[in-house]
């Protein structure tokens, strides 16, 4: 078997399997935003509000009978009368990064009072508003608003105990708490609670139910579960496969920007899965994915440039991609950037560089790497000649059905190989 076409059967076997794995659908819980809504808490049903920035020593409302507002980090004075002008109260505010901001002209509600546990525990998981970064903190005040019924926090805790994230990893003690959040409507407790029933985390791996939650985080427009809800169509996991379904579901997240879904957009478009075969558009959601740095993304842009395929032909732009793929540790990537190096593709020839990226791949247990490794020990090609080793890696590769090395071992053990 020449090595070339070792290196047909590797590209050949891309060609057809480059989808992207099921990935975990993951929460951390930040918050980030220009603006922040403020919420303004009266006794009284008949009032004005009127406010002033301190900072630009200006009114921006004036006598406003609105009681939610949208204000830019600074401070303010917050003015409140009755319709009247009577019953004049004042309140100095510094707007500096909450989730929301609640200016109080009244008592708290418990209700009010769980939003500022949760807003604390915000505080205290980012570093922020003057806090220093304390995760156990953190904790501590969303499983008080957890414990009083915060969808949000029952959802962060869920997602403190899937991770070990200031508490000790319990995957049972994550699923209940994504449970609770879920049951209240929470999109990202119900999506991570449909990766929970997937993967077996917590609870028995039930891939229906996996679907039921998904489903329900996708409706509410969660990109994450519909990517996820796009991969079980695609599979036909825990559903009837349908290709077209998952396009859509692929669709609507990869709109929303998430990698996964454009990674595996590309995919269905370059193979012709659910949608006509388009190496264009497949070129066009591999780049978007591969910006974002996606591993695998990154590696079947790289296949794409290697073949011309939707793009002009580059193996200097194919080996960048590689790179950055091989960088992420993605061992299909180490496979096709050692063929490079052994070929000299897009690279100064260089067989040792090769054959340490083809042994890093079939040491992570790529099957095709696997393969090519013991093609190299055989012939002798960049490593001296091993039958031995050959056998070795032929036969890794072979028990994970990899038809190349399957052939191969038997040749070689009837001795049949030039």
């Amino acid at each position: 078997m020449k090595f070339l076409q070792v290196i047909f059967l590797m590209f050949a076997l891309i060609m057809t399997g480059c989808s992207s794995s099921q990935y975990a659908s993951k929460y951390e819980p930040t918050y980030n935003s220009e603006q922040y809504r403020v919420k303004v808490f009266t006794n009284s049903k008949d009032f004005n509000v009127t406010i002033f920035s301190l900072n630009e020593k200006t009114y921006l409302y004036k006598n406003s009978n609105r009681d939610t507002f949208w204000l830019q980090r600074g401070k303010y004075l917050f003015t409140l009368t009755s319709e009247n002008g009577h019953g004049v109260k004042s309140k100095t505010t510094n707007i500096s990064g909450d989730s929301e901001v609640r200016v109080y002209f009244e008592e708290k509600t418990q209700a009010d009072v769980n939003i500022d546990f949760l807003a604390e525990g915000y505080n205290y998981y980012n570093g922020q508003n003057g806090y220093k970064k304390d995760i156990e903190k953190a904790y501590i005040y969303w499983k008080k608003a957890a414990n009083q019924g915060n969808a949000h926090a029952q959802a962060n805790l869920g997602w403190m105990y899937e991770t070990g994230t200031g508490v000790i990893e319990n995957h049972k003690e994550a699923v209940r708490w994504y449970e609770k959040a879920a049951n209240q409507g929470n999109a990202i407790a119900q999506g991570n609670l449909g990766w929970m029933y997937q993967s077996g985390r917590g609870v028995l791996k039930n891939d229906q139910e996996a679907v039921r939650w998904y489903k329900k985080a996708a409706a509410q427009g969660n990109a994450q579960a519909q990517g996820n809800l796009g991969w079980m169509y695609q599979t036909g996991t825990g559903v009837i496969e349908n290709h077209k379904e998952a396009v859509s579901w692929y669709e609507k997240a990869a709109n929303q920007g998430n990698a996964f879904a454009q990674g595996n957009l590309g995919w269905m478009y370059q193979n012709g899965h659910g949608v006509s075969k388009n190496d264009q558009q497949a070129v066009h959601w591999y780049q978007k994915a591969a910006n974002q740095g996606d591993a695998v993304a990154q590696r079947n842009l790289a296949w794409m440039y290697g073949s011309g395929s939707g793009v002009t032909k580059s193996y200097e732009e194919a080996v960048r991609w590689y790179q950055k793929a091989v960088n992420q540790g993605e061992s299909q990537a180490e496979l096709l950037l050692g063929i490079a190096y052994m070929e000299g593709y897009g690279v100064s020839k260089n067989p040792d560089k090769g054959y340490e990226l083809i042994k890093r791949s079939a040491d992570q247990g790529n099957a095709d790497g696997q393969a090519a490794l013991g093609w190299l020990y055989q012939e002798g090609y960049g490593v001296p000649k091993n039958l031995t080793s050959a056998a070795y890696w032929y036969e890794l590769s072979a028990e994970q059905g990899n038809s190349a090395a399957q052939n191969a071992l038997g040749e070689l053990y009837a001795g049949e190989l030039d």
